[in-house]
């Protein structure tokens, strides 16, 4: 299956979650696209990290079980500062990566005041357009073949972000523990799989 087809179903199927679950899974696709923008960060001087770290703890309060109305650590409006100008020439090859974070993260905030399921589908769609981004700007484009004579995709960032995506679905949907208990489960998934390191790296 192609990696669009692979995205729309994905899409498609999101809406068998639970609101924590589909938190959730925002969250794992959150933390990693965090890495790409504390790089953004060290190559640019750009600010806006302290805002990021609280829309991430903001979501994982809700997951928690704190209620909505009781978390307010950062505004959507706030977050949304630390968006950098596309147009802006920065030295950094994480820009693209850096505004597809602030996205999600802006998204996820919206969603644990509305349960819209539109903007986890929003998100997963940024995030995969910008790990083909990504790749297309920083991979050769001759493939290369494994030990086993297969050729790398030529998509490797995209095809590894589809399959986290369709794994942390898989996951979740099987998750059989009270609303209370998820937040431990995934926060042991994200440290396990390596969530929080720089995935996007130039190969």
């Amino acid at each position: 299956m192609s990696g669009l087809l692979k995205m729309h179903a994905l899409s498609a199927d999101i809406g068998q979650l639970d609101g924590i679950k589909t938190l959730a899974f925002g969250i794992f696709f959150l933390e990693r696209a965090m890495p790409a923008f504390f790089q953004f960060q060290c190559d640019t001087g750009w600010t806006g990290g302290g805002v990021m770290r609280a829309a991430l703890a903001q979501c994982w309060a809700v997951l928690e079980g704190c209620p909505v109305e009781s978390v307010s650590f950062v505004s959507i409006a706030e977050c949304e500062r630390a968006l950098p100008d596309s147009e802006d020439p920065h030295e950094s090859d994480y820009t693209s990566v850096t505004i597809d974070a602030v996205d999600i993260a802006c998204n996820l905030l919206e969603y644990i005041k509305c349960g819209d399921i539109s903007l986890i589908v929003a998100s997963i769609t940024a995030r995969c357009d910008t790990a083909e981004l990504f790749n297309e700007n920083n991979e050769p484009i001759n493939e290369s073949t494994n030990e086993s004579g297969n050729a790398w995709s030529a998509n490797r960032f995209l095809d590894e972000e589809l399959d986290y995506m369709q794994s942390d679905f898989e996951f979740l949907k099987d998750l059989d523990v009270h609303e209370t208990a998820i937040a431990p489960v995934v926060l042991h998934r994200t440290l396990l799989l390596g969530y929080r390191d720089l995935r996007l790296q130039h190969g």
